[in-house]
C-alpha cells in the first residue's frame, strides 16, 4: 500500500504540538509542500523537452537554467560564484551546480540539502542500462533523479513559507555531473573547504515510495536518529534504518570529509537507468512526505545548539553492487529478498557478504551439488556429495562442519538405510533428507562391515528446541546429537 500524506491543516497542528513553541513555525513549511508543486516540478524536469537532462548537453542546461529561475521566483538568495550557479569544468567540458541559501544568524557552519539533477540524456554517456538500445533514446530519469530534485525544490520552498532564520545556513544544492562520478558535490566539497558542514542531506532516488522509507545514514551523527524520529512523529512514515554506507551518490564526497549523512531513499527497479523510468510510476505523494521529513530534520539540525558528531558507518560496497546488478538483470526486489535472507541467517546490516556465504554453508549443511534443487535455505540438510552406481547412495565428500561430518559419516560410505527407510539410490536418499527431524539413524555400508550413526535434524525435539550437544562416540559407531 501506497503511504498517504495527512492533510496539511493537520500535519501543520501536529507539528505544533510535538515540536517545541520556538520551532512551532515549522508547521508552516510542512503545510508548504504540496503534492501539486511536486508533481509540476517532476513532469518539467522529466519531460521530453530537456532530453533526459545529460550533464554538459543542452537538456542538463536547460534544466539548470529553469533550476535558478525556481529558486528566484522563492526568493532564496543565491549561493554561487555566478549569482545561482557553481560553474565549472570536468570530462572537458563545463557543468554547473545550481545553489541557493537560507543565510544562518552564526557564521561558520552549514547545513546543505542536495539532489543531482543530471541523468543520462540520449543515452551516449555512460550508465544506460538499455546499452546500444538506448542510443538516441531519451532517458527521462523520473526518480533518477527528478524526485529528489523536486523534493529539495519542496524543501527550500518551506523553509521559506516556514520564515525560519536558523542559527547556521541552509544551503540548497542541486549538483551536476553525478552520473559521471559525483562530480558536482565533489567540486563544492573542495570549494568550501573552510566551512563546516553540520549535516548534508542527500535526496537520490525517492519517488517509487511503498511501504518504508530506507534512510542511510542516520548512524553516521550521534544526534540524528532523534532527529528522524521527531520530524517523523507527525508523519507517521515507515523508517528503514541501515548502517552502511556506499559511494554510490552525493552524500560521499561529504562523509570522506567527515561529515555526518543522511540519504533517504526509495530503492532500485527494473526502469532504472533505462528510458522506461517516467513519470507515470512514480509516487508522487511519497516524494512529498519524504520532503517533510527532509524539512523536520533539517530545521532541527539547522537550529541545534551543537551539531551531530561523526561517526564511521560499515562499509555496503558489496549489497549496492549486488543491488545494481538486480537492476540490469531485471530482478524485482533483489535488494528486499537479500535483506530478508540476512535476517533469517542472523547477519547484520554491518557484516560483509562473505559472512552471508559463511553462514548460509552452515545453516544448508554444506549440501552437495546434487541436493541443490531440493534444499531450502533455512533448513539446514546433511552435507555431503552423492554419487550412484549400485545399490543405495554413496558418499563422495563430506563438508566441513556439517550434520554429516558432526554424525561420524566418512567418504565412502554408502548409505543404505535412513530412518528405518530403505535407500535405493541418491534421489531417494534426497526425498528422505528433506523430511527429516530430529534425530535420524543413517545405516551405512563400511570397509566391508556395517555401521549405524544418528544425524540431529532441526526440529522433533520438545518445545522446538534444536538437538542435544554431541555425546562420545560408542564402540558401534553410534553418535547422538
Amino acid at each position: 500500500m501506497l503511504t498517504r500524506p495527512r492533510p496539511a491543516t493537520l500535519v501543520a497542528l501536529l507539528t505544533a504540538l510535538v515540536l517545541p513553541a520556538a520551532r512551532a513555525d515549522t508547521g508552516a513549511g510542512l503545510a508548504a509542500i504540496r503534492e501539486e508543486t511536486a508533481r509540476a516540478s517532476v513532469e518539467h524536469l522529466a519531460s521530453a523537452a530537456l532530453e533526459g537532462r545529460g550533464s554538459g548537453a543542452p537538456g542538463g542546461h536547460a534544466a539548470g537554467e529553469w533550476l535558478a529561475a525556481q529558486l528566484e521566483a522563492l526568493g532564496l538568495a543565491p549561493a554561487g560564484d555566478e549569482g545561482y550557479f557553481q560553474p565549472f569544468e570536468a570530462q572537458g567540458q563545463r557543468l554547473r551546480n545550481v545553489l541557493a541559501q537560507v543565510p544562518g544568524r552564526e557564521p561558520g557552519e552549514a547545513v546543505v540539502i542536495g539532489a543531482h539533477y543530471d541523468h543520462l540524456g540520449l543515452g551516449h554517456q555512460q550508465g544506460s542500462l538499455e546499452f546500444l538500445r538506448g542510443r538516441g533514446r531519451i532517458h527521462h530519469g523520473a526518480d533518477d533523479n527528478a524526485s529528489g530534485t523536486a523534493a529539495v525544490l519542496e524543501v527550500a520552498r518551506a523553509f521559506v513559507a516556514s520564515g525560519l532564520q536558523p542559527r547556521r545556513r541552509v544551503v540548497f544544492a542541486f549538483f551536476d555531473g553525478e552520473e559521471r562520478g559525483l562530480l558536482g558535490s565533489t567540486h563544492w566539497v573542495e570549494q568550501a573547504a573552510g566551512e563546516r558542514v553540520a549535516l548534508m542531506i542527500n535526496l537520490d532516488m525517492v519517488g517509487r515510495l511503498r511501504r518504508a522509507v530506507t534512510v542511510y545514514g542516520a548512524n553516521t551523527g550521534d544526534r540524528l536518529g532523534d532527529w528522524l524520529g521527531e520530524a517523523n512523529r507527525p508523519l507517521g512514515l515507515e523508517l528503514d534504518l541501515r548502517r552502511t554506507m556506499t559511494p554510490n551518490s552525493d552524500h560521499w564526497p561529504f562523509y570522506q570529509r567527515r561529515v555526518p549523512v543522511l540519504m533517504p531513499f526509495t530503492g532500485l527497479h527494473t526502469d532504472y537507468h533505462r528510458p522506461s523510468d517516467v513519470v507515470g510510476k512514480l509516487n508522487v505523494e511519497g516524494i512529498a512526505q519524504i520532503a517533510r521529513l527532509c524539512f523536520g530534520v533539517a530545521a532541527l539540525a539547522a537550529e541545534a545548539d551543537e551539531a551531530a558528531v561523526f561517526a564511521e558507518a560499515p562499509d555496503g560496497t558489496g549489497e549496492a553492487v549486488l543491488e545494481q546488478l538486480q537492476a540490469m538483470l531485471g530482478v524485482e526486489r533483489f535488494g528486499e529478498r537479500l535483506r530478508e535472507l540476512r535476517e533469517r541467517l542472523g547477519v547484520g546490516e554491518g557484516e560483509g557478504l562473505d559472512r552471508v556465504g559463511e553462514r548460509l554453508r552452515e545453516v544448508l549443511g554444506g549440501r552437495g551439488r546434487g541436493e541443490r534443487d531440493r534444499a531450502s535455505p533455512t533448513r539446514p540438510r546433511l552435507g555431503v556429495t552423492l554419487e550412484g552406481g549400485g545399490p543405495g547412495a554413496r558418499v563422495q565428500a563430506v563438508t566441513s562442519g556439517s550434520l554429516a561430518e558432526r554424525a561420524g559419516l566418512r567418504p565412502g560410505d554408502r548409505i543404505v538405510r535412513f530412518g528405518g527407510a530403505e535407500v535405493r539410490d541418491p534421489d531417494g536418499l534426497r526425498a528422505l533428507v528433506a523430511g527429516a527431524q530430529g534425530p535420524v539413524e543413517v545405516e551405512v555400508e563400511r570397509a566391508g562391515g556395517r555401521a549405524v550413526v544418528v544425524v540431529g535434524f532441526p526440529g522433533g525435539f520438545p518445545g522446538g528446541a534444536p538437538a542435544p550437544a554431541p555425546a562420545p562416540r560408542d564402540d558401534d559407531g553410534r553418535r547422538w546429537f
